[in-house]
């Protein structure tokens, strides 16, 4: 998500740092958004998806990984790995399995990607 910029857009004015409790909103999205998530429409549901990410839904990581299993959608099946890494869910090392083994070669690539960022992280976390 983009910052807030600090000065005003209209005089130019030091406003400061503005920050928003995304705990305000998870709540009241929460039902809304899982429900889309079964939608028709493959763009509302990648949105949704992307939306449980971003908001940090950690309790919808379950319901991700089917996403991940499942979704006629490529992009759906990608993105709901992107947000399970976002949200470094517990169950992240299942969905990039999940994504390694998918038919789509798409899906797969992301899940190696994945992979290796995580490994990354890992051995930079173990240098410190």
């Amino acid at each position: 998500m983009g910052k807030a910029s600090l000065l005003d857009r209209v005089d130019g004015r030091y406003r400061g740092e503005v920050t928003r409790d995304p705990a305000l909103i998870r709540d009241q999205v929460k039902p809304v958004l899982i429900a889309q998530m079964d939608s028709r429409q493959e763009s509302l549901r990648l949105e949704s998806v992307k939306a449980a990410g971003k908001l940090g839904m950690v309790d919808v990581a379950g319901l991700l990984l089917s996403k991940l299993k499942s979704d006629p959608s490529d992009q759906v099946k990608i993105q709901a790995l992107n947000s399970i890494m976002a949200l470094n869910a517990s169950n992240l090392g299942e969905a990039i399995s999940q994504a390694m083994s998918d038919n789509s070669q798409s899906v797969r690539v992301a899940g190696l990607a994945l992979l290796a960022e995580t490994s990354f992280l890992r051995i930079k976390k173990s240098s410190y």
